[in-house]
């Protein structure tokens, strides 16, 4: 998020307005339209007069706090169970790789964004990450250790080789 003038340009000035965007990621329980509410709620708890559009000035007269609150939901979340045909053919491939059962995170899949067609054509998916805990996917920052990034390719050989 930016305000004003950063870095070289930085100034003494306070920014008339200051733009925050939220992406809330789902699981397969999670209602969007409540949880859009529930941001919305807080916001207003917070002493904001809600608009949608760009306030009026007889708005910005009555109100000392506005917000702008648009929101739109792009798409839900999916998940695949463990015990499914996908699963546990995903897990004898994954024991097959290391000689070892996996750890089963209950935390991917999601609304990411295969979800759109897992939903649609309603066919199982699964996510396997392959990352470093620390990675910071998705920053100017990401990274992968080379030890991961191994495992990751004997990970994917193991599932191509792994008949269903």
């Amino acid at each position: 998020m930016d305000a004003l003038f950063i870095g070289k340009e930085a100034r003494t000035l306070i920014p008339a307005t200051a733009t925050a965007e939220i992406d809330i990621r789902l699981v397969p329980s999670s209602d969007p339209e409540k949880l859009i509410e529930l941001v919305r709620k807080y916001v207003e708890d917070k002493g904001y007069y809600i608009v949608e559009k760009e306030p009026t000035e007889a708005e910005r007269m009555k109100y000392p706090r506005i917000a702008s609150f648009q929101s739109s939901i792009s798409y839900l979340a999916f998940q695949t169970p463990f015990n499914s045909d996908c699963g546990i053919w995903l897990n004898r491939a994954m024991t097959k790789a290391f000689g070892k059962e996996p750890i089963r995170v209950r935390t991917a899949g999601g609304s990411i964004p295969i979800s759109p067609f897992v939903i649609t054509l309603d066919i199982p998916a699964v996510a396997v990450p392959t990352v470093n805990a620390d990675n910071n996917q998705h920053a100017e920052n990401e990274n992968i250790r080379v030890g991961n990034y191994m495992d990751a390719v004997k990970t994917f050989l193991a599932i191509m080789m792994e008949k269903i």
